[in-house]
Formats: structure tokens, C-alpha cells, sequence
């Protein structure tokens, strides 16, 4: 055809090729997790929160229960919960009519530091169609009806995600109102005294961009600001960006999490954990095997999904895991049995790699520092049986910081 080719759009897409070829050569040491598929499934998942502490993880899926169809046809979009058990994530569940709805579209948009607020994108079916922003109490592990915001935040325009810093007092807000930057723009509002939001304000040029800028996430110390980009050096589509609150609670210093946490496709939300080490994030599988094999490493990851885009959680390889310390004695049944020098062993139960050895002290206690995983823990000893036995470390909201494993040798 003789259309005119657009000029300024063509030279952003060649910009965010040399973008992408700057962040894939200075590639950050993240491994990724498919959350697996009590959690994904063969629809999309998408938008996953988790408690700072990984007790709960929430999201929002159009997987298709036997009402959820809007009236063009397609699946409507459904918030959805899961807990904790061992360590593990359990099934998740619908979180119910109190949220969800057959026709509209719901979406998880934020949870508060605490876990004890939710915040919500309703879409009406057959009604407005605007997206608003809803919030509501999570207490005792049940999900309560959440009420809309008001006009200072929720305007005739679209407001799509938001996040409420640990303090309950600021909420920052993505919408396509007029008079921003272009695109979607990220808005602060401050709580008044009479409890009402005030006048929102954008966040202006250091954060927002001519593009969508969407998705705020605050750290749990309400000290870094997370949100997706189509601007900044974005390598394609959202990238997600980390901005860091300077002394006059401005935000500055916006830096891309790097590749491959974020890739060509869209990067939208990310959620991060307590201390920083796991985020949770979702990918969307490969629209093309070709699209992957320029790197090993992401064509693993996006072929590794269950559906159209799945959960996973990104762990941060340069943030210190959580420690447990393993601490236990070695008795031999009776005090005349006298224990002399046992040598205990810990491998990883994975591929069976060493990871400690570790020799008791003279009333044969012994303690061992352990991240979250499973192991065997082996204690050998002259003239006794050798013993084994698999230990495991658990994370998420079943981790604990002490652990005691008592030893009894049997003699030979």
C-alpha cells in the first residue's frame, strides 16, 4: 500500500530496539519460577499480588467459569486467591460475587503493605465501560464488598490501577485524563483530614512520558515506586521501571529493571516481596517460536507457560535470601554410648549438591543456615549407623527463622 509511513513511530520502535540491545548486554541475574499449574492455567493469569510476607497471593484470570462471558462473546475477567500450605501455593478460588461479577470485568489492581487492603479496576458489562477504582477491607481472610472512589480520583475518564503507600495516606493512581503528560499518566492524591482524597496531581515529566505510563506499585517501605512504561528506554511495549523517593518526597531516578525481567513483549505489573528478593510478575508465552531464539534463556521462560500468559515468581539473585537457622544435638540412645567426631552433611535434594558440612562442637550440637529449599541431612559416625533424613527449608508465608532436627544414632 502507499500509506504514508509514520515517521515518529517508526523511529520510536528503532529506539527501543537499541534499548533492548543496550539492557540485554547488561543482563540482570534473575531466575523465574513458573508459579505451576495448581495456580496457571491454560487461559491468561495476570496482575499477581502477594502479601510482603508471601501468605497470599491474588490475581485476576479470564478463565472460563460457566457464566463469565460478556456480551461481545469473549471470557469477562475474574479476580481469584490463593494461600499458603508448606510452603506451597494451594488452589486458588474465585474470591466470589462480593467482586465478581458474569458480564463486567474485574481486575486485582493493588494490594496495601499490610495485606488488610485490596484495590480493584471494576469494568462495567453493558454499562459505562469506564474503568474505576475500588478499594475494600480484607479482614480475617475474608474479602469484603469494596466501594468506589470519588471523583478527585475516579474521573469520566479511565483510571486503570493503583497503589496506597504503607502509611495509608498517599494513593497513587494511573488514568487517561486530560491534561497529563500523553497516554495514560501516573496522579497522586494525599488523605485529608475529613478522610476524603484531595485533588490528584501528576506526577509530572520525570515519571510520566507522551506514552502510557500505568500500573504504580509501592515497595513495602513505601520508598521505591514500580510502574510499566511504553516511554523511557522502554525495549518494547510496557517495561516496568523502579523510581526512588528523594528528600522533598519527589520521585526520581528512573531506572528499567533490566532484561530479562522485562522483554520485547508487554511488562506490566510487578509485585515485590517484603526484603526485595522475589517479585511476582506475568509473561505472556511466545507468540512465535522464532520470537524466542535470539536468546536461550527467554525462549525457556515463555515457552514454559501453561496458557496465554502465566505467573511466575522472579527471584533476585543479588538480594540475600531469608536464613534459617537449623540447630540440633546427636544423642546415641544412652549417655554411655560415647559419640566421637560425627561428621554431618547437607545436600541439596534437587541434584544432590553439597551444600555444608558441618562438625558438632563437644556436647555434639551443631547449627546449620539454611535459605528456603529441600534437603538431606546426613550424620555419620564410627561404629554407629549412618543417618539420613530430608529436611525442608519452607518459604513463602510457611517460613520460619529457627528450626530444631534432634539426631539419634543407632549403634551398629
Amino acid at each position: 500500500s502507499n500509506a504514508p509511513v509514520d515517521k515518529k513511530w517508526l523511529g520510536r520502535e528503532m529506539e527501543m530496539c537499541e534499548n533492548g540491545k543496550k539492557l540485554m548486554q547488561e543482563k540482570v541475574n534473575v531466575l523465574f519460577e513458573n508459579l505451576g499449574d495448581k495456580i496457571n492455567s491454560e487461559y491468561s493469569e495476570f496482575l499477581p499480588f502477594i502479601s510482603s510476607d508471601e501468605s497470599f497471593l491474588t490475581f485476576t484470570s479470564d478463565r472460563k467459569t460457566t457464566e463469565n462471558r460478556k456480551a461481545n462473546g469473549l471470557l469477562a475477567t475474574d479476580v481469584y486467591m490463593s494461600g499458603v500450605d508448606l510452603g506451597n501455593w494451594i488452589t486458588p478460588k474465585n474470591v466470589g460475587s462480593a467482586i465478581n461479577t458474569n458480564q463486567g470485568d474485574e481486575q486485582v489492581v493493588g494490594v496495601s503493605a499490610d495485606g488488610q487492603t485490596m484495590i480493584y479496576n471494576f469494568n462495567a458489562g453493558g454499562g459505562e465501560g469506564h474503568g474505576d477504582i475500588f478499594v475494600g477491607p480484607f479482614f480475617q481472610r475474608q474479602i469484603l464488598k469494596p466501594f468506589k472512589l470519588g471523583t478527585t480520583i475516579n474521573s469520566p475518564f479511565f483510571e486503570n490501577a493503583a497503589a496506597i503507600s504503607p502509611d495509608g495516606k498517599t494513593m497513587y493512581f494511573s488514568s487517561n485524563r486530560p491534561g497529563g503528560q500523553g497516554g495514560f499518566d501516573l496522579y497522586r492524591s494525599l488523605i485529608l483530614p475529613n478522610g476524603e482524597w484531595s485533588e490528584a496531581l501528576n506526577l509530572g515529566p520525570d515519571i510520566n512520558t507522551p506514552y502510557d505510563d500505568d500500573f504504580p506499585f509501592l515497595s513495602m517501605d513505601g520508598k521505591e515506586l514500580y510502574f510499566a512504561s511504553k516511554g523511557h528506554n522502554s525495549m518494547g511495549g510496557f517495561d516496568v521501571f523502579r523510581a526512588s523517593l528523594n528528600e522533598s518526597a519527589d520521585w526520581e531516578n528512573v531506572k528499567n529493571l533490566g532484561y530479562p525481567v522485562n522483554n520485547a513483549y508487554d511488562n506490566k505489573g510487578i509485585c515485590v516481596s517484603g526484603k526485595g528478593r522475589y517479585a511476582y510478575a506475568s509473561y505472556q508465552s511466545n507468540p512465535s517460536p522464532e520470537a524466542g531464539k535470539a536468546n536461550a534463556s527467554e525462549a525457556v521462560l515463555l515457552n514454559g507457560t501453561l496458557g496465554e500468559s502465566d505467573l511466575y515468581r522472579v527471584v533476585f539473585q543479588t538480594v540475600d535470601a531469608e536464613l534459617c537457622v537449623l540447630k540440633g544435638q546427636i544423642t546415641a540412645g544412652s549417655p554411655e554410648n560415647k559419640i566421637i567426631k560425627p561428621n554431618i552433611t547437607i545436600t541439596r535434594l534437587s541434584d544432590n549438591g553439597l551444600v555444608g558440612q558441618v562438625a558438632p562442637n563437644d556436647k555434639n550440637t551443631f547449627v546449620i543456615i539454611l535459605p528456603p529449599g529441600e534437603y538431606k541431612l546426613s550424620a555419620k559416625c564410627e561404629g554407629y549407623n549412618d543417618y539420613e533424613e530430608a529436611i525442608a527449608i519452607m518459604g513463602k508465608g510457611s517460613f520460619v527463622p529457627f528450626v530444631e532436627k534432634n539426631i539419634l544414632l543407632i549403634p551398629r
